[in-house]
């Protein structure tokens, strides 16, 4: 039987499920209060419950009544995930020279390289040599911790409005739209190559074991099987 490989710690794993669970939240009680002339039909569907015991049934009451809850959703969501994310975040800086998210080989030529590795991986379904992580998941790694930086920064900055110049209050504002639209494109496109049949055993252990066989991590993976070598982990 072959060595497995630990891939993830625990606390690697639990934040990437987890994170799915917040997004989820965030997404629906975010989208009323970013554009509420479209979204408007979530706000009205959690303040109709509220209202009815109310007796107050005008529409618009239903409305405004389904926004102050989503709000209050939205920064207890962002609370709970602050307290979530701070131990994390120790954990990885604790160990950042070890990320997974920092190129394997530096230069454009290596960029070129990695680009065609993952067509080779994806495309062609042929032998590709990655690191522990391919160019397009380390690239998407790094605009989601930015994107989430932002957003926590932002965020945070929008529950403080009545603290800070209104300037500062719509340059917040923007900026959380925006980074909240591009964490979405890169969370549908990092799902979907996750849940390809060729991303299989890393999807397993990312959401299951936390390791991989030491033989595929030798096939597909060659840059990182390098690393371990020089490390002393395999032989």
């Amino acid at each position: 039987m072959s060595k497995q490989i630990e891939a993830y710690t625990s606390l690697q794993m639990a934040f990437h499920k987890h994170l799915i669970h917040f997004m989820a939240f965030f997404t629906i009680t975010g989208l009323p209060i970013l554009a509420p002339g479209y979204f408007w039909f979530i706000a009205w569907g959690i303040g109709y419950p509220i209202n009815f015991f109310s007796g107050d049934m005008q529409e618009a009451h239903i409305i405004a009544s389904g926004m102050t809850a989503l709000r209050v959703i939205h920064w207890s969501t962002a609370f709970l995930f602050t307290l979530f994310i701070i131990p994390f975040t120790i954990s990885m800086l604790m160990n950042i020279r070890t990320w997974a998210i920092w190129p394997d080989r530096w230069g454009i030529a290596a960029m070129i390289d990695g680009l065609v590795q993952m067509k080779l991986h994806y495309i062609d379904q042929e032998h590709a040599t990655f690191g522990k992580m391919n160019i397009g998941q380390k690239a998407s790694a790094w605009v989601m911790v930015g994107c989430t930086i932002l957003l926590v920064i932002s965020g945070y900055a929008l529950m403080m409005r009545g603290l800070i110049p209104e300037e500062l209050a719509v340059l917040a504002r923007s900026a959380h739209a925006l980074s909240f639209i591009l964490l979405m494109v890169v969370l549908v496109f990092h799902v979907y190559f996750a849940t390809m049949p060729a991303n299989k055993a890393a999807y397993k252990a990312m959401m299951k074991t936390g390791t991989l066989d030491e033989e595929i991590v030798k096939e597909h993976h060659g840059l990182w099987y390098e690393k371990l070598k020089r490390r002393g982990i395999v032989k």
